[in-house]
């Protein structure tokens, strides 16, 4: 995992508005807003840096599982992506705040769910965390047991 300087050195310093950093995606299927399921969107705010990688992951997400396997799953179900905070419990500055992270299924994928608890750890995910991975995002749970919803770039 990138430190936080490293981070500030790719990527500059982070804002509550991500002006002048942040980009705007369309991916190919709709999200539902985690704390409002009912809510849609088909638009990520995400880093420039990472813009064209991100995309190209739910695209690739989506050739791979299709529409209803995705919605199956909850690959669908959105955490988020851009949010301007410190890391829950924590002082360092959120990987969320440069819109260098995302969420995924944060209802059944929480913070402190456990790898015997997260659904994204069962065999089922694997390809969707493998294509996360191809296109540089790893799966937090995987490296650390815990906060399986989370995926971040360390390139």
């Amino acid at each position: 995992m990138l430190t936080e300087s490293q981070i500030i050195a790719k990527y500059g310093r982070p804002n509550p508005t991500g002006d002048g950093y942040l980009f705007s995606i369309q991916i190919p299927f709709d999200l539902k807003i985690a704390w409002n399921l009912s809510q849609r969107t088909r638009t990520i705010r995400c880093h420039r840096l990472v813009a064209d990688r991100m995309k190209a992951a739910f695209e690739d997400l989506f050739r791979s599982y299709g529409q209803q396997e995705i919605e199956r799953l909850h690959l669908n179900v959105w955490g988020g992506c851009f949010m301007y905070r410190k890391m829950r419990n924590g002082s360092a500055t959120s990987r969320h705040s440069w819109g260098i992270a995302f969420d995924i299924d944060p209802l059944r994928n929480g913070l402190r769910t456990g790898r015997a608890q997260a659904t994204l750890d069962n065999p089922e995910y694997d390809r969707a965390r493998a294509i996360f991975k191809k296109h540089g995002f790893f799966s937090l749970g995987e490296r650390t047991g815990f906060d399986w919803m989370h995926f971040e770039t360390d390139i």
